[in-house]
């Protein structure tokens, strides 16, 4: 048997598409749509199917752009994005309001423990001392005691940004006083991390040192 030329097979594909175009029609006659002419062999355009099955529809289903249980029709796409991102920045300024009445201690409300200054500052240090090795004995209720009500970074004098979850100089830091007793009660503190990354793991004898040293440096 001869193989169909390539002719034979578009125009198969054509009758069928326009018997289908033809038959959509029907339905929309009637419904009380108004049809178009298709003419068998002569299928319409992708935009224009497309737009013929969503006339369809709606006269199917005339109610299908309503919520069945508000009555508002609904959100095109970029509606919906905007409110979600609407939604996500009003929560992050309760949350960010929350958090820093945390540090004051007048509220818990709004955050869960997760979220809760102390914690964050906790579990890293956690994570930190299981990776230098160093000695961890103490609990979120020891880091809370230091939060509350530490507006400013003792070190420095600075206030501290709790409301910021980048990393930056005035962002609070759990400091070791003496790097190598490790996360234990009474060798922590809270400072800022500019705070943190000058006194790093050097001593006070050190740091007098290079407080020396930087004042002969300056100029007269």
């Amino acid at each position: 048997m001869p193989a169909k030329s390539p002719e034979a097979i578009k125009r198969k594909l054509d009758n069928r598409k326009s018997a289908k175009d033809i038959g959509k029609e029907k339905k929309i006659a009637d419904l009380g749509g108004t049809p178009i002419c298709v003419e068998y062999g002569q299928p319409l355009s992708s935009e224009q199917r497309k737009e013929r099955t969503e006339y369809l529809y709606d006269l199917m289903y005339p109610k299908r752009h309503v919520f069945k249980s508000s009555g508002k029709p609904r959100l095109t796409e970029a509606e919906a994005k905007a409110r979600a991102r609407q939604y996500r920045q009003e929560r992050y300024r309760k949350e960010k309001k929350a958090r820093g009445e945390l540090v004051r201690g007048y509220t818990k409300r709004g955050l869960a423990q997760s979220q809760t200054p102390w914690y964050k500052l906790w579990i890293g240090a956690k994570s930190r001392a299981k990776q230098k090795g160093v000695p961890f004995s103490i609990d979120q209720e020891d880091v809370r005691e230091l939060v509350i009500d530490l507006l400013v970074c003792p070190v420095l004098g600075t206030e501290l940004n709790w409301c910021s979850d980048k990393l930056e100089d005035n962002s609070p830091t759990l400091d070791r006083i003496v790097p190598e007793f490790g996360y234990v009660k009474g060798n922590i503190a809270v400072i800022s991390n500019k705070a943190n990354r000058i006194k790093t793991d050097a001593s006070a004898e050190e740091l007098g040192k290079v407080y020396s040293w930087l004042k002969k440096q300056e100029h007269p």
